[in-house]
C-alpha cells in the first residue's frame, strides 16, 4: 500500500521540467530623487522632531509592552522609498505596513509609496542620527544614509487607520458598521 499523505491532490498529465525563470531583470538601482543635501537634510529633521512631540503631546493607544511611535515615511511621487533600510529588527524597530496610493499631481496620474513603522522611544535617537550623518558624513563623496534620506518626501505620526490598513482602502467601513479584523 502506497503512504500518500496528500491524497485530496490529484495531479494528472505528463510531468515536464520547466527552469524557472524570473520575470524581473537584475537589481538596477532604485529610483531616488536628487535632493539639496542641507535643505532636505534639516526638513526631515524637523518632521522627525515634530512627530516625536506629537506623539509625546496626545495619548493614543497604550500597549504596556510597547512604547513607542508609529511613522508613516511617504515617498515622492513617481520615485521609489528605501524600505528596506527603514526596518531593523535587532533595535525593535519594526515595518507594520507599506502600501501604495495614486495620486493625480499636475494633471498625471502617478504613484507614491508609504510605510508605518514602529519605533521603540528606547530607539529614538537612531532616525535623528541617520538624518545627522546625512548632513555630515559622506562615503565615497555620498552623502551617509543619502538612499534612505533622499527617499523620503515627508513623515508624519501614523494614527489614521488608513496607515495599518493593508486591504484595500476602498473597503475601509465608512458610513454602515461592518466587521473587520483589527
Amino acid at each position: 500500500m502506497e503512504n500518500n499523505s496528500f491524497r485530496h491532490i490529484k495531479l494528472s498529465g505528463p510531468n515536464d521540467y520547466l527552469p524557472f525563470t524570473s520575470t524581473k531583470s537584475g537589481g538596477g538601482q532604485p529610483r531616488i530623487p536628487t535632493r539639496n543635501r542641507n535643505q532636505h537634510g534639516k526638513k526631515i529633521f524637523q518632521q522627525l522632531e515634530q512627530a516625536w512631540q506629537k506623539s509625546e503631546n496626545e495619548f493614543l493607544v497604550a500597549f504596556p509592552e510597547r512604547t513607542g511611535i508609529y511613522l508613516e515615511f511617504i515617498s515622492s511621487p513617481g520615485f521609489e522609498l528605501a524600505i528596506k533600510s527603514l526596518e531593523d529588527l535587532r533595535q525593535g524597530i519594526r515595518l507594520c505596513n507599506v502600501r501604495t496610493e495614486k495620486r493625480i499631481i499636475n494633471e498625471e496620474k502617478t504613484e507614491i509609496t508609504l510605510a508605518t513603522v514602529f519605533i521603540p522611544n528606547s530607539k529614538r535617537k537612531l532616525f535623528f542620527k541617520k538624518v545627522e550623518q546625512y548632513l555630515s558624513e559622506d562615503i565615497n563623496g555620498k552623502p551617509k544614509n543619502a538612499n534612505l534620506i533622499d527617499s523620503i518626501e515627508e513623515l508624519r505620526t501614523a494614527f489614521l487607520i488608513e496607515s495599518f490598513w493593508t486591504d484595500s482602502i476602498d473597503l475601509i467601513p465608512d458610513e454602515e458598521p461592518e466587521w473587520c479584523e483589527v
